[in-house]
């Protein structure tokens, strides 16, 4: 960390923190160590039995007066010496990063720095894995699968952690998808996804698209006839259900805990451990 730089972090530690597994989560764009989804996770990895640190980026959280320079996509020092330091000076051995947005991005560029760590990437769209594997600059630590989940075979315990952006909702039948991720995630591993999920009644749905269709409809959003383009896009392959569903196929798959941390209409943030 540069010598006129400080960060601050909000840590949650278990009673002999290293006989746990540690969570270091990075926030997005404009947000901090209170945002809602990051104390959201936080939340929930704790009750899993994870040390948290929630880490402010840079002049974020109300730390303006800590450090001269600003925060940016590529800054990759300052998580880097707090990952050093628990590593270092506290011991601890097992530890797991989730950015979100400009924090993932972060999270990406940390993957240069640490040999030992291994990032499977997947999506359906070769341009996606194309553009994912160009930018990790062909380390080796980073994997990418180009392929539908409903056809993806990995070995069981192969992950510490899935996670899941606006992919799901493109899955008719999920029950079955939901129990292979959770025969592919090691025992303690993690699951989060952020996704589209239907309202639990007709009329909850209905407000739902409509304030959809008003975001879309502010000046310089979408025009008329991109929003058909989507409507007509989801009619065709999307495949939305609400929590309520999501979180009974996972407990008959034989995660725990199953949770939902954030929520903005349609769309939300779930959880899930596997124990």
């Amino acid at each position: 960390m540069a010598p006129d730089a400080r960060v601050m972090a909000h840590c949650h530690w278990h009673e002999r923190a290293d006989r746990h597994p540690t969570f270091i989560l990075l926030h997005g764009l404009e947000g901090s160590s209170s945002a809602h989804y990051m104390r959201g996770i936080a939340d929930k990895a704790w009750a899993a039995g994870w040390n948290v640190v929630r880490l402010n980026q840079r002049n974020c959280g109300g730390t303006e007066h800590l450090s001269r320079g600003l925060y940016h996509s590529g800054l990759t020092h300052d998580p880097l010496f707090v990952l050093r330091e628990l590593i270092e000076h506290d011991g601890l051995s097992a530890i797991a990063i989730a950015g979100y947005s400009l924090g993932g991005n972060l999270t990406l560029k940390l993957l240069e720095r640490f040999p030992a760590a291994r990032v499977t990437a997947v999506d359906a769209a070769p341009q996606m894995t194309e553009v994912t594997a160009a930018r990790a600059e062909g380390a080796d630590r980073l994997a990418t699968v180009t392929a539908r989940f409903e056809d993806l075979n990995f070995p069981p315990a192969s992950f510490d952690l899935v996670a899941s952006a606006m992919s799901l909702h493109h899955v008719a039948d999920k029950a079955p998808l939901y129990a292979r991720l959770f025969r592919w995630l090691a025992p303690g591993g993690a699951l989060r996804v952020a996704d589209q999920f239907l309202g639990a009644t007709e009329a909850i749905q209905a407000r739902h698209w409509d304030l959809w269709l008003a975001f879309c409809r502010e000046p310089g959003h979408c025009t008329e006839a991109e929003i058909q383009s989507l409507i007509d896009h989801a009619a065709a392959h999307d495949h939305y259900e609400p929590l309520h569903a999501h979180f009974r196929y996972l407990a008959a798959a034989g995660f725990a805990v199953p949770d939902c941390v954030w929520r903005n209409s349609m769309y939300a943030v779930i959880t899930a451990e596997r124990p």
